[in-house]
């Protein structure tokens, strides 16, 4: 949660910033093997409901971390993807 920026553009720039926190805890999330999904909640009256913080912040993001029960993560060995040569341009298309 975040207090509510002062306007459009801290606003974009604090939903910019909070993506890139979610999306390197997730990274890290898999990494030790713990999975994870997010979410952006739109409903503010009822994610305050829910969570009880006070009416002068937003929730941007909700994250759901736990251990997978079917099968635990593993990093991958040996990835399916294409040569780095192949999908990178220097200086050219």
């Amino acid at each position: 949660m975040a207090a509510e920026p002062e306007d459009e553009v801290h606003r974009t720039l604090m939903q910019y910033d909070f993506g890139q926190a979610t999306a390197n805890m997730m990274l890290a999330a898999t990494d030790i093997g713990i999975g994870s999904a997010h979410a952006a909640v739109r409903d503010q009256e009822q994610a305050r409901l829910v969570l009880g913080f006070p009416d002068s912040y937003r929730c941007l993001y909700l994250m759901v971390l736990g251990w997978p029960v079917e099968r635990p993560l593993r990093p991958i060995k040996n990835p399916d993807r294409r040569r780095l040569d192949e999908v990178t341009h220097w200086g050219r298309w």
